[in-house]
């Protein structure tokens, strides 16, 4: 989802018109404000995956093969348990941990 879409929607950047009452964006305000509602420190944060591009292409590539198979229970030899710790392995052997490592350091920074 872009940040447009969000904006568009978002009650501060609306004003009424046929098809929002200013009633019905009051009350969309009120709801917005309350206290369990809660906004993910990372929103906004795009990390830079420029460092870690060959891990992403190969992980997605792994996900293609063997991800989306498994994900809907296609498991050539009928032992799941076998089936996800190999995908598993596979997926840390093509640089997860990498991946994971850069992407949270740039977290972060970013909720500092």
């Amino acid at each position: 989802q872009s940040w447009a879409a969000y904006a568009f929607r978002h009650t501060r950047f609306r004003r009424p018109d046929f098809k929002y009452s200013s009633e019905y964006l009051e009350a969309e305000a009120e709801y917005y404000a309350q206290d369990y509602l809660v906004v993910s420190p990372v929103a906004g944060c795009f990390p830079n995956t420029e460092e870690v591009k060959t891990e992403i292409v190969k992980r997605d590539q792994i996900w293609k093969e063997y991800g989306m198979p498994l994900i809907v229970g296609i498991v050539p030899d009928g032992d799941v348990d076998a089936a996800v710790d190999k995908y598993i392995q596979m997926q840390k052997d093509a640089g997860l941990d990498k991946v994971l490592q850069v992407v949270q350091a740039q977290v972060d920074e970013s909720t500092k």
